[in-house]
């Protein structure tokens, strides 16, 4: 069930970026990348949880443990919580990094001096290089 609350939501929220829904197999959904950066953004339902591929640069699992919740109010709030990271993510709020050491992502412009010791400077938001 929650593949096909993803799906809608996605959908309804995101309707001009060209998303494919898969319901039932992996990914479930998928919008194409922007610019030639990125890899497609992915997202797989894992049962309790989403996970979403941010092209090459991380991975992120949205889940809801919550015991005070059913699990259709649990699985709401994971695709609430999505929906959310996206329209931060298309706005070009969060940065994605990665090098051989790892990657991730974090609030644009939030680089502390010890992350760019390790991972250097270079940083891509969804519509291309950050800096």
């Amino acid at each position: 069930m929650l593949a096909e609350i993803l799906a809608t939501e996605l959908a309804e929220h995101f309707p001009n970026r060209g998303l494919r829904i898969d319901v039932g197999n992996r990914p479930t959904a998928t919008f194409p990348p922007v610019h030639p950066a990125w890899s497609p953004i992915e997202f797989c339902d894992d049962g309790e949880e989403v996970t979403v591929h941010f092209g090459d640069f991380t991975l992120v699992h949205f889940g809801n443990y919550d015991d005070g919740l059913t699990p259709a109010e649990r699985e709401c709030r994971i695709v609430s919580d999505v929906v959310a990271f996206l329209h931060d993510v298309f706005a070009d709020k969060v940065e994605f990094y990665g090098t051989r050491f790892g990657g991730g992502c974090r609030s644009r412009g939030s680089q502390g001096k010890w992350s760019r010791r390790i991972f250097g400077d270079q940083a891509f938001v969804w519509s291309g290089p950050a800096r």
